[in-house]
């Protein structure tokens, strides 16, 4: 497929924003410092948990449960760096206080010429005020309006300026390249049909089984790496909702769920999937003239 550049001439901070309703839903926002630095911020109404496990459940952490306040990485410049290295730095703050802050290295981005995975996000429920735009200032980069019926997945990568991007087109997944003064942004996002909670689910370099590093990735191994990080993520989400009695009827739908490349129902994909579920018995035959849009 041909690069899927956005013009280079948009203005930072770029937010990254769908809409619910007409009220626009900034789920994710990239800055540029002046020394070239970028400040990325995962928006978001996460809760610290423990994996699989809802947030009214009982845990062993005691962290499980408080707001996660902040989540922003930072991909710095490293022009100390003689080996041709990026430091790529996660800031994650509680709502009670607590600070972590994690530290990788690539180098991806300036020995090798290639892409380097920062992180992928399974956001909460996009209706949670959090989410509502407060500032606007600089460029509002659109994704498609979704419904409330689909979780919203995206995964971020970063790489050089003048690298392109050209991977195979796909029919569950949308992609999006934006180069700034320093580094490229590419956002890779898809939908999962099973309505979001209040719980999302961050995954950093370090929480992929058997890839300790930020490796060095081409655009076929971005959307790769994309593919198995929300495949994780999806089998964690039903999980936690098996956890909790209150989902049980629903749960043969749930892990009968895939992902859209469009969060809405009534496209080509939506309707094979809903008669696939009526074939499987999963789900009653909708009746006669009944439009597959309105399926919930």
């Amino acid at each position: 497929m041909a690069d899927p550049t956005v013009p280079n001439n948009l203005e930072p901070p770029l937010r990254f924003v769908t809409i619910d309703d007409k009220t626009p839903k900034c789920f994710l926002s990239v800055r540029e410092r002046p020394s070239g630095d970028l400040i990325i911020d995962a928006r978001s109404r996460q809760f610290f948990r423990e994996s699989g496990l809802p947030i009214g459940a009982a845990a062993t952490d005691p962290r499980h449960g408080i707001p996660v306040k902040e989540n922003r990485y930072s991909v710095h410049m490293s022009p100390e760096s003689q080996t041709g290295v990026n430091t790529i730095k996660l800031t994650h703050v509680l709502a009670n206080g607590e600070t972590k802050t994690a530290v990788q290295y690539t180098a991806a981005i300036k020995r090798d010429r290639a892409f380097a995975f920062v992180f992928a996000n399974r956001c909460g429920d996009l209706k949670d005020p959090c989410y509502n735009m407060k500032k606007y200032d600089g460029s509002s980069i659109m994704i498609p309006p979704w419904q409330s019926r689909f979780s919203l997945l995206y995964a971020v990568f970063v790489g050089p300026t003048d690298l392109p991007f050209c991977a195979p087109e796909s029919d569950d997944m949308c992609m999006a390249h934006f180069r700034l003064q320093e580094f490229s942004v590419v956002l890779l996002y898809t939908w999962l049909n099973v309505p979001a909670d209040d719980t999302g689910m961050t995954t950093s370099v370090s929480g992929i089984p058997a890839r300790g590093e930020v490796a060095s990735l081409t655009p076929e191994d971005c959307v790769e790496w994309f593919d198995a990080v929300r495949r994780m993520q999806r089998e964690e989400f039903i999980a936690t909702l098996r956890a909790s009695p209150a989902h049980a009827s629903i749960m043969p739908v749930v892990e009968a769920s895939r992902f859209f490349k469009l969060g809405w129902m009534g496209t080509p994909q939506w309707r094979e999937h809903c008669q696939n579920l009526v074939e499987r018995g999963l789900i009653p035959p909708p009746p006669e003239g009944f439009e597959w849009q309105e399926w919930k």
